[in-house]
């Protein structure tokens, strides 16, 4: 995913921790998150043969997170 966004291919939703060096450099840019959600789909991604219950807490905290964000 972050060679992807790193060749200009879209948007993602990741941890800073993993991209801070390329936004110290300049390779990649903070879209702020409240701009970015209304108009951005947001898509999980895990394996195909996740547990349904693992798979609701996936959902849920992610659901959980975004609804913090917006207030």
């Amino acid at each position: 995913m972050k060679k992807m966004i790193e060749n200009g291919l879209g948007i993602s939703f990741l941890q800073r921790n993993i991209v801070s060096k390329e936004l110290e450099s300049g390779k990649l840019v903070e879209v702020p998150l409240l701009l970015a959600l209304p108009t951005t789909p947001i898509s999980l991604l895990f394996r195909k043969h996740v547990p349904k219950d693992i798979r609701t807490v996936i959902i849920e905290t992610a659901n959980s997170l975004f609804n913090e964000e917006l207030g």
